[in-house]
């Protein structure tokens, strides 16, 4: 995901996906706190020349992973 950001010019921020019942919250993540196989569920608009990749370490229960 982070190469195709960069082939868009874009750089990423990004937020830990923390489900709980009755949905998940949000949590700012330093990029080294990321693992190279970390999944990620929803790419959104931060500011100009940045997206937000909301990320989990595994597949969750409960959201919808677009493939």
């Amino acid at each position: 995901m982070l190469a195709e950001v960069g082939k868009h010019g874009l750089r990423a921020e990004f937020r830990r996906v923390v489900v709980h019942e009755g949905g998940y919250t949000v949590e700012p993540l330093a990029a080294d706190q990321v693992g190279s196989n970390w999944v990620v569920y929803k790419v959104i608009p931060a500011r100009e020349g940045v997206v937000g990749l909301e990320v989990t370490a595994e597949r969750q229960t409960g959201l919808e992973y677009a493939d």
